[in-house]
């Protein structure tokens, strides 16, 4: 039989079966002795080395902001979880080392949730950097390229854009329009016609293929979008 004042080692199993967790003990005098003078400093020390994280959260919400930040990091700290990892980024705001860190196969759940909590002037860096570690780590041209019209990165999206449509030219109609379409209602949602430098030479093809369907008109307002 264990002495008084030390944890059950066992759980226990309810009539209903309901798994209870280990019994703690049922007086601790220096945790009584910390908590009546005040001193919540030290209840809660007590509390986390008995691993009473509960106990410990509750009593540093008493014992000031600082002694609560405190507490609440060391129990985020505390569980390894991937549940964790994530609530840890919410409550610090710590986005840039999720992303960084975060698994790649669960890239949808990351883009979600940096583009539900985080500021929005730190969206779009947020955003390039998980495209970025698609790209280069996953080989993932799709998801990266997704995670860059997150970012209205004009660029980086014509660019792999452009790199799937490699055989786009005037021997391909049908993959010319579908990269131009694409090109043009990306720069239409995105207010910019800086993409049209980078495939000029798909461009200037379009604008071909418009004129010799006698789409004159059209195939000169393409012309003219052309880098000078």
């Amino acid at each position: 039989a264990q002495g008084q004042g030390q944890v059950a080692a066992a759980t226990t199993t309810t009539a209903s079966g309901v798994i209870q967790q280990p019994l703690m003990p049922a007086h601790d005098p220096e945790l009584s002795l910390a908590i009546l003078n005040g001193n919540f400093e030290s209840a809660v020390a007590k509390c986390v080395k008995s691993g009473r994280m509960a106990d410990a959260l509750v009593l540093a919400a008493s014992g000031g902001p600082e002694l609560w930040i405190s507490t609440r990091d060391q129990y985020l700290a505390s569980v390894k979880s991937g549940f964790m990892r994530t609530l840890g980024a919410v409550v610090h705001q710590d986005f840039a080392s999720y992303v960084a860190e975060s698994e790649l196969s669960a890239w949808r759940e990351t883009l979600a949730l940096v583009n539900t909590y985080a500021a929005p002037e730190e969206l779009p860096p947020l955003c390039n950097a998980l495209a970025s570690r698609l790209h280069a780590e996953a080989a993932d041209a799709a998801a990266a390229t997704l995670c860059y019209m997150c970012a209205a990165n004009t660029a980086k999206v014509v660019e792999l854009w452009a790199g799937h449509y490699a055989d786009a030219d005037g021997r391909n109609p049908s993959s010319l329009l579908d990269l131009m379409e694409k090109v043009v209602v990306f720069q239409e949602t995105a207010g910019t016609r800086d993409g049209y430098a980078l495939i000029s030479d798909k461009l200037a093809a379009f604008a071909e293929l418009l004129a010799s369907q006698g789409c004159l008109p059209e195939a000169m307002g393409y012309l003219l979008q052309l880098p000078t």
